[in-house]
């Protein structure tokens, strides 16, 4: 948490204590203001702190429970105040939960770190930064996948190998990747896992355990070395997930000083003690904050729409690889997905920090028809991050659910380009 943030808290808990240093404010309503208002004040920290809690959602909690907590405001000028209050809270309440696709619109239209890509048949329909690369965060893992899926169909990987859990719990950093490692687990509830599952955990649920793991029985530089092969030439090379925030949090020295290649050399020297058991990611916590983590977000492996896109029309269109490949690597990648009507497949890998929201997607319409749809999102803030995750969602089901809607705003960004 930032510095200045922690000294909002404290001059708050501060604020709340000073009239007990008046003996007249020394009463049972002097007490439960300002001692109830630094209770509120500690858990709302808390929360920010460690349960990612918006800090503008905690300090409007902060305001609102100091004022309930105020004497003055259940007299009659009070109450009339409060009233006042609630309707321009209720106002920004509405304001800031209400539907707002137009606010996904508009930000794809401006925003100079936002990629956006749609095609139909391999013909482009309406691009914008079709070509700047973006961290991928999850999204990477679809090339995981990839190699995965060729492995399999070429028989040097037996997808139900089984595997032990405590060999993949050693790659899991508690309280990291948005609790998926936790859940994948809970829904298995098994000792041991195929091969396949473990996939299906990195896909499916985004463990980023998982993902570590699996790129080292597949290989990190063959993977690299695939991804390559491929023709993904603006695609960075993939490097462990865990260890990347393990070293961020472990550092060190002054982050604005290190290097992208010495991060990379030690995020793979931090991998290959996990390996060796010498570090143990399960028995750690998450210590970084969102600072830290910003340099953690902009290490991940970064790609554009357009590649990744041109390459899911290739698995689409068999271009990739042969069929039996091209179809095992679609069932994983739409396992997650259930296509819209009108369309017979969908597909794709979301991914996200703190900073970025990316989401590709490829689709095969009934009539045999191939789609692409992909928007790269960084550099984000508190409240683009808020209006992007309350309406990103519901904005790609109509694109791609309502014909009419899609046309709207593939004009609307055609104008604007």
């Amino acid at each position: 948490m930032p510095t200045i943030t922690m000294f909002a808290f404290v001059a708050f808990i501060i604020l709340s204590l000073m009239p007990l240093r008046k003996e007249k404010n020394r009463n049972t309503w002097g007490y439960i203001s300002a001692f109830g208002s630094t209770i509120v004040a500690i858990v709302i920290f808390l929360a920010v702190l460690l349960l990612n809690v918006n800090l503008l959602l905690g300090i409007g909690i902060m305001v609102v429970m100091s004022i309930l907590l105020d004497r003055n405001t259940y007299t009659k000028a009070g109450i009339i105040t409060l009233g006042i209050l609630s309707m321009i809270i209720g106002g920004l309440v509405y304001y800031v939960l209400r539907e707002d696709v137009d606010f996904v619109v508009n930000y794809i239209k401006t925003d100079p770190s936002t990629s956006f890509y749609y095609a139909v048949n391999d013909e482009v329909v309406v691009s914008r930064n079709e070509d700047m690369n973006i961290p991928l965060a999850s999204t990477a893992k679809m090339t995981i996948a990839g190699v995965f899926a060729e492995e399999v169909t070429s028989g040097n990987i037996d997808p139900d190998e089984q595997i032990d859990i405590v060999d993949l719990e050693k790659f899991h950093l508690p309280d990291t990747d948005g609790g998926a490692h936790p859940a994948w687990l809970e829904d298995v509830g098994e000792d041991t896992v195929s091969l396949e599952e473990v996939v299906r955990g990195m896909m499916s649920y985004s463990s980023n355990a998982n993902t570590d793991y699996l790129l080292e029985q597949l290989g990190i530089d063959y993977v690299n070395e695939r991804i390559a092969e491929w023709g993904m030439e603006n695609h960075d090379d993939m490097i462990p997930f865990v260890s990347g925030l393990i070293v961020i949090q472990e550092y060190d020295g002054n982050l604005e000083d290190l290097s992208f290649e010495d991060y990379e050399q030690l995020v793979l020297e931090t991998h290959q003690s996990i390996v060796s058991g010498e570090v143990n990611a399960g028995e750690m916590s998450l210590t970084a904050g969102l600072g830290d983590q910003r340099y953690w977000s902009d290490w991940l492996p970064s790609s554009t729409t357009a590649e990744y896109s041109q390459w899911l029309n290739q698995i689409q269109t068999g271009e990739w690889a042969d069929e039996e490949t091209s179809d095992y690597l679609m069932a994983i990648l739409s396992d997650n997905y259930d296509a819209p009507e009108g369309f017979a497949i969908m597909g794709g890998k979301g991914g996200s920090t703190a900073f970025v929201l990316n989401e590709p997607r490829f689709l095969s319409t009934v009539d045999g028809d191939t789609l692409q749809w992909a928007m790269f999102t960084d550099d984000l803030n508190t409240w683009e991050r808020f209006k992007l995750n309350r309406n990103y969602f519901t904005f790609v089901q109509q694109f791609l659910e309502d014909p009419n809607y899609r046309e709207e705003v593939v004009e609307e960004l055609q104008s604007a380009e």
